[in-house]
């Protein structure tokens, strides 16, 4: 018998906007970029947002952002580039700054306490002492790579305290103020749920005995591992001695009727075969194999009706090879956008295929790791503050937050302006330094 297990991930990929860059600069501010009544935002602040980016793409990808391929990489049917893409998220994000500090100041008449200036401060110290080596100058000459300076820098972090306090005012902590009602709303707008009929299209490779079959094992009082014989369904033998026969830790083997050796496989484990890496040896099965397995996944697809949600379970049961799916019994939440799970193909296709279906409704969606019956289930109310969900809704209330707290901003959007002059004075951003620090 060949074992697969499909482990889920639990996805929570961000590059964050909020990220920075620019060429050398010595006065306190550079050239005004962005304005809103009186609160500016420099050039200088988007150029330190894009080394940021710059910073967060090196760590995802590597080398590949120093070619120009990266960055003229089309993204989208309008044509649009990578570069021109980033360029414009990231611009969308500094007029944010800007509406959030004009907010912070003038809407709703915040000041920031004397100790979170203190905090800023003493971290900008601990830059200058360990990345400076206890000198501003010599701080400066770093974060030149970045096009900013010790002023500029502390007034975006500066800034980056005025959004976070008027967010609290508005939202409370972890979204304390935010009504139920929104809450839920929120989920069945950014969330889809289902289970599945998982049938992999490889397996892992278990050891076995000498009649093939696979080993199952449980772990003694000293956390050795020992066969995990049947001994209710199975009988023992003896040798031609008359001695009980035992395996190579002194324990009595079981045998079934037909000679095969007895195996609990409710109460043990498979016995999976591990490289010299400590990752699962696994085997691929035959273009026969793969046949039989997805016509199988299309007989349980042609036998589950739309809204069958028990019959749907019992071939989970049956025939379902994921075992997380014991784990995670209200299934699995994930945010409703496709393009969030680029860089794991299989969750990308289901949650594409999960945003044409209605609720109840079974689709078939195949991917490298074989074939998924998708069930579509409805999304509870509460779901995000049930713990038995809590892997899926990490930082649930952060994304509420940021998400009505971009909807806010957008109101102001008319009363921001950008200099288009100064905006064209940006490098590309293949010229731009990586941050990762600041």
């Amino acid at each position: 018998m060949k074992h697969f297990r499909l482990k889920l991930l639990v996805l929570l990929l961000a590059l964050s906007l909020c990220l920075p860059l620019l060429a050398g600069c010595s006065g306190k501010s550079g050239k005004t970029l962005i304005e809103i009544e009186g609160v500016k935002v420099s050039v200088n602040v988007y150029e330190l947002l894009l080394s940021r980016m710059k910073g967060a793409l090196a760590r995802a990808q590597g080398t590949a952002i120093e070619t120009n391929d990266f960055w003229t990489t089309v993204v989208d049917t309008e044509n649009t580039t990578y570069e021109e893409y980033l360029r414009d998220a990231i611009l969308e994000n500094a007029k944010t700054y800007a509406v959030g500090t004009y907010l912070h100041d003038k809407v709703y008449g915040l000041k920031l306490p004397k100790a979170t200036m203190d905090a800023i401060d003493a971290e900008l110290a601990d830059f200058i002492e360990y990345d400076g080596d206890g000198s501003k100058a010599a701080f400066n000459r770093v974060l030149s790579e970045f096009g900013v300076n010790y002023n500029i820098l502390r007034e975006v972090y500066v800034m980056e305290a005025k959004i976070d306090a008027l967010k609290v005012h508005l939202y409370g902590a972890n979204a304390s103020k935010i009504a139920d009602t929104v809450k839920d709303e929120y989920c069945q707008e950014h969330f889809v749920r289902f289970k599945q009929v998982f049938l992999a299209s490889y397996y892992y490779v278990c050891e076995t005995d000498a009649n093939g079959d696979d080993i199952y094992y449980t772990d003694n009082s000293l956390g050795n591992k020992i066969i995990c014989y049947d001994k209710e369904n199975g009988v023992t033998k003896t040798d031609k001695d008359g001695n009980v026969i035992k395996d190579k830790d002194g324990y009595e083997v079981y045998f079934t009727a037909d000679g095969k050796i007895a195996y609990d496989k409710e109460t043990g484990k498979t016995a999976f075969i591990f490289d010299k890496d400590g990752q699962p040896v696994v085997g691929d099965y035959t273009k026969e194999e793969l046949v039989e397995i997805k016509k199988e996944a299309n007989t349980i697809l042609s036998k589950i009706p739309a809204g069958e949600y028990d019959a749907f379970e019992i071939f989970m049961e049956q025939r379902g090879e994921d075992e997380d799916a014991q784990t995670y019994e209200n299934g699995y939440y994930l945010y409703n956008d496709p393009d969030s799970y680029a860089s794991y193909p299989y969750l990308e296709s289901i949650v594409e295929a999960l945003g044409d279906m209605e609720v109840g409704e079974v689709e078939l969606v195949e991917s490298d790791y074989g074939y998924h019956v998708v069930m579509k289930y409805p999304v509870e109310k509460g779901a995000y503050a049930d713990k038995a969900n809590e892997d899926w809704f990490e930082g649930f209330e952060q994304g509420l937050i940021d998400d009505m707290f971009m909807s806010l901003c957008k109101d102001y959007t008319d009363k921001v302006s950008v200099n288009e002059d100064v905006l064209a004075t940006v490098p590309p951003m293949k010229e731009i330094g990586k941050n990762y620090y600041y």
